[in-house]
């Protein structure tokens, strides 16, 4: 089965300006904190995001996924030409530094790339293949359409941190690959690159060459998933922590939440972030408050979580400078995020109006993460395991990154044990937040075990609390690897759907003409692959639609029409459904209609495939 991106071929000619959009990242760190370590490790990162940012801002602007990847992908590589011309013309200097071991570094992260790929290859996690999933995401940016929009109610814009999409949309763009193969190869690429950023950030936090352990145990940190599954559940449902204690779900370990795409980019660049704090001594320079706030503004449109968590965390840490209140720092703070602040509502995403309510209505007090006390404990205990105690005292140790990684711990603890998002579970993922500063933690107090015990017994002693730390996301991943029975195929999917070669003709066809805001009927047989393939809206709906906060009253009128399919095209163009792939074997009651439809001069036939007939209802002004 192959849908061909409907773009062009010629955007293949990007390839050379992206590599001057690294160059941009480089140069903008350069200036701004004058660190090598630094400019190496997060050049690449802070030019993928200018990028993205760019791109969203001018696409949303225009109106045009197209216009947007050409100018924001052309603006982002002059800086970087005028970057590179500049240092060439006027070298400047830049303190020598112990350089890290770049070669084992690069080693460690293509094995840890090689550890996830098989997952990320073999399967599509958690919101990649919903209706509005980020395959589908991706997809409607390829038929043009941008800002995207939901894809059961495609009359209002997306409401949702798509940075992720974006990125895979581009990739799969310029470099002629599928949704399916661009999401897998970013997420293993990004996996792998954050290993790297939290190995230097460990070095940091430890001062010696350890850093590897930050990586793996933060990246792999995880709980205790046992003995919280129905007796009539699979092995699986254990091995995966897929349960729940006193009516609160356990939080899954964080190799699982890496897959959660806005993850995927959230994860690097908040360690980014937080490698920058290492390099405070840099905040007399202008640029590295701009730094700052670029990488805020990325999280604003990557992860919300993430940014709700590390906002207010950089403007504590920056107005406490070296232990004691600094005006000048937190005037400076102060206006970083006051600005980054107007610039990601500006952005759109989770910071415009939801469609029905409000998402203050849905927060609500709440004290624990269960029903009874022993059910908090629980909780707690199974979600972090022996991750907590250990991160603790090693975030007290950690001098370099005290303050942040408490905060972050503190903060997220405090939240989901006293607040309730109606919405959604995503309140939960605040705990996440937490677990990632308490991995960086715990690899601090496991590197401090090894060298106070000294020898073989220091050694065993590390390795056995790596373990603890780390063996639910290894059960997670080798799960998955193995592709053991009973993993639930509505939480976790093998692969996109496979659509007929007559589907596969209409979709290539409709994504040309459909214009943005009509939604195309096809029966449930093949609707999820209209959506994910396609980018087409459809008009079924699946559990996350009330996430998005669609009321119950909109969503029953819209199963009514489905349920009824009346003959009057008015009710159909009300629910902005304008097109139908009718199959002539199952669609009957349809096809009567639609045949009504031609003989009242009230619809026009299109070209069909097999036994699929198209039928496009005339617009009401018609």
């Amino acid at each position: 089965m192959s849908i061909l991106n409907p773009l062009p071929s010629a955007y293949t000619l990007l390839i050379l300006p992206l590599l001057f959009v690294v160059v941009a990242g480089r140069f903008f760190v350069r200036h701004a904190t004058r660190d090598p370590v630094f400019v190496n490790a997060a050049g690449p990162l802070v030019g993928v995001v200018l990028w993205i940012i760019s791109i969203h801002a001018l696409a949303r602007t225009v109106q045009s996924y197209e216009a947007g990847l050409v100018l924001g992908t052309a603006l982002v590589s002059l800086l970087g030409i005028g970057g590179w011309l500049a240092k060439q013309r006027r070298p400047e200097p830049i303190p020598r530094l112990p350089r890290p071991p770049y070669m084992k570094i690069l080693i460690s992260s293509a094995a840890m790339m090689a550890v996830v790929s098989p997952v990320a290859f073999g399967w599509a996690f958690h919101d990649e293949l919903f209706f509005t999933g980020h395959m589908s995401i991706a997809a409607q940016m390829q038929n043009g359409v941008y800002p995207p929009v939901h894809l059961t109610f495609p009359g209002f814009e997306l409401r949702y941190h798509y940075a992720f999409s974006l990125l895979v949309a581009n990739i799969s763009t310029i470099f002629r690959v599928s949704l399916p193969v661009a999401i897998d190869v970013v997420t293993t690429v990004c996996f792998g690159y954050t290993f790297y950023l939290l190995w230097l950030l460990g070095n940091q936090v430890m001062g010696n060459h350890r850093g590897y352990l930050t990586g793996f145990v933060t990246l792999f940190a995880g709980g205790f998933p046992f003995f919280c599954t129905l007796p009539a559940d699979p092995l699986a449902y254990e091995l995966l922590g897929v349960c729940e204690i006193g009516g609160a779900i356990l939080n899954p370990p964080m190799v699982s939440y890496f897959f959660q795409h806005p993850f995927t980019l959230g994860f690097p660049i908040t360690a980014t972030l937080l490698l920058l704090l290492t390099t405070r001594a840099n905040g007399q320079r202008g640029l590295w408050w701009a730094l700052a706030g670029v990488l805020l503004l990325a999280l604003s449109v990557s992860q919300i979580v993430l940014f709700a968590a590390m906002t207010p965390i950089f403007l504590v840490v920056c107005a406490f400078d070296g232990g004691k209140f600094c005006s000048r720092s937190a005037g400076l703070a102060l206006a970083t995020v006051s600005v980054t602040f107007v610039l990601a509502t500006g952005l759109g995403g989770f910071f415009l109006p939801m469609p029905e309510g409000d998402a203050v209505g849905g927060i609500r007090v709440r004290f624990g993460m269960g029903e009874f006390v022993f059910d908090v404990l629980r909780w707690h205990f199974q979600a972090f395991f022996v991750v907590l105690p250990l991160g603790l005292f090693g975030i007290w140790k950690a001098s370099a990154l005290r303050l942040p990684l408490a905060l972050m711990v503190a903060g997220s603890l405090v939240l989901i044990n006293t607040v309730e998002y109606t919405h959604s579970w995503d309140i939960a993922k605040f705990a996440t937040v937490a677990a990632f500063a308490l991995g960086i933690g715990a690899s601090v107090t496991l590197s401090r075990l090894r060298d106070r015990l000294g020898g073989m017994l220091g050694l065993c002693v590390s390795f056995t609390g790596t373990l603890g730390c780390t063996f639910a996301s290894l059960l997670f991943v080798g799960t998955f690897a193995l592709d053991m029975d009973g993993i639930p195929q509505t939480l976790f999917h093998k692969a996109p759907q496979i659509l007929s070669e007559d589907d596969v003709r209409i979709v290539s066809r409709l994504r040309r003409v459909v214009p943005a805001g009509q939604i195309v009927y096809r029966n449930v047989s093949a609707t999820n692959g209209y959506a994910q393939w396609g980018g087409l809206a459809q008009p079924w709906t699946d559990y996350m639609v009330p996430r998005f906060g669609f009321s119950e009253e909109r969503i029953a009128v819209r199963r009514w029409l489905l349920q009824e399919k009346p003959d009057d095209p008015n009710q159909w163009l009300k629910q902005r459904i304008r097109w139908f792939v009718l199959d002539t074997t199952k669609d009957q009651r349809l096809l009567d209609v639609a045949s009504g439809w031609l003989r009242a001069g009230q619809a026009q036939e299109m070209e069909g495939s097999g036994n699929l007939r198209v039928f496009a209802l005339n617009p009401p002004d018609t």
